[in-house]
């Protein structure tokens, strides 16, 4: 195995690195550090599948680039190793299509002046297996990709360094047909901006050139095969990843060894404005993201050792929720009516930028729990009218800017604590006194 080299490939980048201690704070969303990795590393990939976050690659201390792949499982808090990826490499590319893991291009053995690579390969989370597929016209490391219809979009980066020239092709991968198309480029080439896909469109932020971040935001449209300037970023920024949860995409981490990041920068597409979340509690920066169920994944980054943290944050961010809108009453006030019955569960909730959430793809779940109505008797109660037949159905409506839920209540009668939550964890609870 060779030794690592590919702090060469980041030579005028690499003056050193500083960290401080940071902490979490109030705002619209929360960080929180979980389970670690079982393997430090940076420059690495993820991606979100069958309910469980997957990073493979990047560079580690003990040599090089690594091909090994983990995956960790929300459920139990745990890490799995899985099958290793057949090539070495960092600073790839990747993406989930119809639930398989695409990874593509970056250098092998981290090493990008002798080891720029443009193999594609897929991963199957079903068999646990890799298989290789058509390679990518233009060999290229640190570049963006994306999701749109199926189809894998990658776009930036560069290729052999020296002499680290910024890219602005953009390449797009059929998965049905195995085959690549170049689409029209970038109006601004960069090296390691980070991509989000939002309403059918690629939204490329940040990046640098000739070593000094940019704060460049561009739009692809493919139904148009055109780009549009949006609104910069407050600073230059080479993110770590560039998530959208919401309706809104977040901005997190920070790919440069020179300026670690703790601050987290929201874009809204309808207002085409950036505004703040809270800091993570360890400045990031060469770290793998990926979202799952609402939250966002940092997995790992550049460590001192030549090779990487296994520190994982996840930051979840919150909606705006104000309880349940009548005909349910909030706690403490207890709802009476009849078993059996369908009610009209409302409410309404925003995003970070005090946007009203329309996506019925936010509900997780709706429960209830048989509770002691001895617990209610202290209580206040009220009795829910507008009570109706019919099934269980979710819609949203769109001129009270409310979520509306039709829940059918147990037959049996007695008393219970309904519970409705949220793809980020936020639930609204109500109790029902059911005769």
């Amino acid at each position: 195995m060779r030794s690592v080299n590919w702090k060469a490939t980041f030579a005028m980048l690499l003056l050193g690195l500083v960290l401080a201690p940071y902490s979490a704070f109030g705002g619209s969303g929360t960080w929180a550090t979980i389970t670690p990795m079982l393997l430090g590393k940076c420059m690495a990939v993820a991606g979100a599948m069958n309910g469980q976050i997957y990073v493979v690659g990047g560079a580690v201390a003990a040599g090089g680039a690594t091909t090994e792949m983990e995956a960790f499982n929300p459920l139990t808090g745990s890490w799995t190793v899985k099958a290793s990826a057949p090539t070495p490499r960092s600073i790839a590319g990747g993406a989930v299509i119809n639930g398989k893991f695409y990874v593509v291009g970056g250098c092998f053995w981290s090493d990008c002046r002798i080891g720029l690579t443009n193999i594609l390969e897929m991963y199957d989370p079903d068999t646990d297996v890799w298989t290789t597929k058509e390679p990518m016209p233009t060999a290229l490391n640190s570049m963006a990709t994306g999701v749109i219809d199926n189809k894998l979009y990658v776009v930036g980066g560069m290729q052999e360094c020296a002499p680290c020239t910024p890219m602005n092709i953009l390449q797009m991968y059929d998965p049905v047909t195995n085959t690549w198309q170049t689409k029209s480029p970038m109006p601004t080439p960069r090296i390691n901006p980070k991509a989000g896909v939002m309403n059918g469109k690629l939204y490329v932020a940040g990046g640098y050139v000739n070593g000094i971040p940019v704060n460049t935001l561009e739009v692809y449209d493919p139904a148009t095969d055109s780009w549009t300037t949006k609104a910069t970023m407050p600073t230059g920024r080479i993110l770590a990843g560039f998530e959208p949860v919401n309706n809104l995409l977040y901005a997190t981490g920070e790919s440069y060894v020179l300026n670690p990041a703790d601050i987290t920068y929201v874009y809204n597409p309808l207002s085409d404005s950036w505004s703040f979340e809270p800091a993570n509690p360890l400045p990031t920066n060469m770290s793998a993201v990926a979202t799952l169920n609402g939250s966002i994944y940092v997995a790992g980054g550049y460590s001192n050792d030549g090779g990487g943290w296994a520190t994982v944050e996840t930051f979840t961010p919150f909606y705006t929720l104000n309880g349940f809108l009548p005909p349910a009453n909030n706690l403490p006030t207890v709802n009476t009516g009849k078993a059996g019955r369908t009610y009209p569960i409302k409410w309404q909730m925003k995003d970070a930028n005090d946007n009203y959430v329309t996506n019925l793809n936010v509900l997780k779940s709706v429960t209830y729990k048989s509770t002691s109505c001895e617990e209610f008797t202290s209580d206040p109660s009220e009795s829910i009218d507008s009570a109706s037949a019919g099934g269980t159905e979710l819609r949203y409506d769109s001129t009270a800017n409310s979520f509306v839920y039709n829940w059918k209540s147990p037959e049996i009668p007695g008393c219970y604590t309904l519970f409705v939550t949220f793809d980020n964890g936020q639930t609204i609870p109500g109790n029902f006194s059911l005769k």
